[in-house]
């Protein structure tokens, strides 16, 4: 499957049917929280919302495909209900990834499929970032959200590892949000056309760069709270390893994740 052939945006309506079918009132819904680059356009001015290929849906339980599939049946079958063709989960190798189709699109529901043991290890920050999610209205849903500060924290990390595995610098390209976001198409638009000769440092690129782009416009959009985020932080532990050096970085990243 070729994920730059199935983005999607918060607007769409396969997206928000999605939402929709995870925030049903039922014992589950408050369970289920949205998370990644969906969670991060509900923030964010609709026309910076970037395309993505996935809905990442955060849950505090250890999980495997059994329990999955019932954390999920009832959204699972209003999607059915409207039409729509639901294919897994799929166990992948950090995620369960369900598949939403109908007839001209694919969105993929993506779960991080946790064992027990990485349940309890993680299971202060976990059980910190749903209890602290936020309300919002998309749509005419109101659903459950990760914090703006959760989302940024969550994407540093990930631009860390990428940066360290493929020697990137770890720095947005711009400051400017405007200008960052046409800096993304253009980078999206250039794998589209190359896409049979992608090099795989192109792709991992791409992705550290929106990731980037992300956590700029939450820290323009959003009024990020130190207090909390000196907390958030405090949780990873890949973060204390250089814990100077780290924090340095968040600086330059943007001014208002300066934690010192």
């Amino acid at each position: 499957m070729n994920h730059l052939d199935i983005s999607h945006t918060i607007d769409d309506k396969i997206v928000a049917d999605s939402i929709a079918g995870i925030s049903l009132e039922n014992p589950s819904a408050k369970k289920l929280v949205i998370g990644g680059g969906i969670a991060v356009q509900s923030f964010i001015p609709a026309h910076y919302h970037r395309f993505t290929s996935d809905l990442d849906i955060e849950v505090r339980e250890p999980l495997n495909p059994e329990t999955y599939r019932q954390l999920m049946q009832q959204a699972f079958e209003y999607l059915r209900s409207l039409g729509y063709e639901v294919e897994g989960p799929k166990k992948e190798r950090q995620t369960l990834t369900t598949l939403v189709k109908d007839i001209k699109n694919i969105l993929e529901l993506q779960t991080q499929r946790r064992t027990k043991n990485n349940a309890e290890k993680n299971s202060c920050r976990i059980g910190r970032e749903i209890d602290s999610a936020v309300r919002k209205k998309i749509g005419v849903v109101e659903c459950s959200v990760l914090r703006p500060e959760d989302l940024v924290l969550r994407k540093l990390l990930r631009v860390m590892r990428y940066a360290k595995e493929y020697d990137f610098s770890p720095l947005p390209h711009t400051g400017n949000v405007d200008d960052y976001f046409r800096y993304i198409r253009d980078l999206r638009e250039h794998n589209l056309r190359n896409f049979d000769n992608l090099a795989p440092e192109e792709v991992i690129h791409l992705r550290m760069q929106a990731d980037l782009f992300d956590i700029v416009a939450l820290a323009v959009y959003t009024e990020l709270d130190k207090d909390y985020l000196q907390k958030a932080f405090g949780d990873y532990d890949i973060f204390k390893i250089d814990e100077r050096r780290t924090k340095r970085l968040f600086s330059l990243v943007h001014p208002s994740l300066d934690l010192d």
